[in-house]
């Protein structure tokens, strides 16, 4: 694994481009929107340097809490892959991603907060219309985005 430099930008946005589980806020023009957060892209890659799964990761600083990190619709890869799945234990294991674990049993990610509303009901899951960071936000209620402080509510249909 190793990040991702300048040189190898093209062949990032090429991979991108080309798998399945690609979404627009793991590419290098959602930095553009995302302007007040430093970007770094984790790559893994095989034998030969070719990106076989990736990882975009924001960063912001807040001054008395320190850094904050987050992926929104990350990563990028084939999560049957072996040796994928061996760099997401890695990163897991050293907690530099938090709040997700790996099903052994099937190599799915699993995220707890989405595991969290499947027992208890009582809260839904909505992406942030500004930053796309999914919250966890009590039925029928409002509050701010963990990550960007936009405003996100629940509306209770009728």
């Amino acid at each position: 694994m190793r990040l991702l430099e300048e040189k190898d930008k093209q062949e990032y946005k090429k991979f991108l481009e080309s798998h399945d589980r690609c979404n627009f806020q793991q590419s290098l023009e959602w930095g553009n929107i995302k302007s007040s957060w430093k970007k770094e892209v984790i790559l893994s890659e095989d034998k030969d340097g070719k990106i076989r799964g990736s990882l975009c990761v924001w960063i912001r600083k807040f001054p008395i809490f320190g850094n904050m990190m987050y992926s929104a619709r990350g990563p990028v890869c084939d999560l049957y892959d072996e040796e994928v799945i061996k760099d997401l234990k890695y990163l897991i294991d050293k907690s530099l991603i938090t709040g997700v674990s790996i099903n052994e049993i099937d190599n799915k990610l699993v995220y707890y907060s989405v595991e969290k509303h499947k027992k208890d009901g009582k809260v839904v899951y909505i992406d942030c219309p500004h930053c796309g960071a999914l919250n966890e936000i009590p039925i029928g209620s409002k509050k701010r985005c963990e990550y960007c402080e936009t405003i996100i509510e629940h509306k209770l249909e009728k």
